[in-house]
């Protein structure tokens, strides 16, 4: 026999009632091994229950995660779940490689890697064979040209350039041309 009934609501403001047993009347029962332990002694027992509607909805769905098709369709969710999360644990996507807050929430807010480049003579050097040019360009010539080698590009699409070769990183697709064999990216 239940010793109390109360109407709550959970934080998210759903409604629930809370049962409680007294613990005088769980001793004697047979099942009491299978229970869950109060950490007060007043009280045995404690059950949250939903409202009529809301726990019909709940054992629904509790019902047909047992089903064969319910399973099949979660088999694919964890396997799109297991390989994410391979790919977490294999290239440390979640943890910042950076010091320093700003850079850290830049990580956070773009998932991406960040990577430090020194911004130091970015259009001086030249992003196909690397050399430097003995002056710096004033910033009215717009166009970075390279008499060694021939190379001719926009001053700005020159300097992402060179910051992609000195972070480690192909600029091949840099023009937003696909290199050559590089898969097609498909819209989701």
């Amino acid at each position: 026999m239940s010793a109390s009934w109360s109407d709550q609501h959970r934080a998210s403001g759903t409604p629930i009632f809370r049962v409680r047993f007294a613990s005088r009347d769980c001793e004697p029962c047979p099942l009491q091994s299978r229970c869950t332990t109060a950490a007060n002694g007043k009280w045995g027992r404690q059950l949250t229950l939903l409202p009529r509607e809301q726990q019909q909805v709940l054992e629904q769905r509790r019902a047909e995660q047992q089903t064969t098709q319910w399973k099949a369709r979660y088999d694919v969710r964890a396997g799109v779940e297991e390989t994410v999360s391979q790919a977490v644990r294999h290239t440390g996507i979640r943890r910042t490689r950076c010091t320093g807050l700003p850079k850290t929430h830049m990580v956070r807010k773009h998932g991406r890697v960040v990577r430090l480049v020194h911004p130091a003579h970015t259009t001086m050097d030249c992003a196909s064979c690397g050399a430097r040019t003995k002056h710096a360009l004033p910033l009215s010539e717009r166009t970075y040209t390279r008499t060694a080698c021939g190379a001719v590009s926009p001053r700005d699409k020159n300097s992402a350039r060179v910051m992609l070769v000195r972070a480690g990183l192909n600029p091949a697709g840099a023009e937003g041309v696909r290199p050559p064999g590089a898969p097609l990216q498909e819209a989701a």
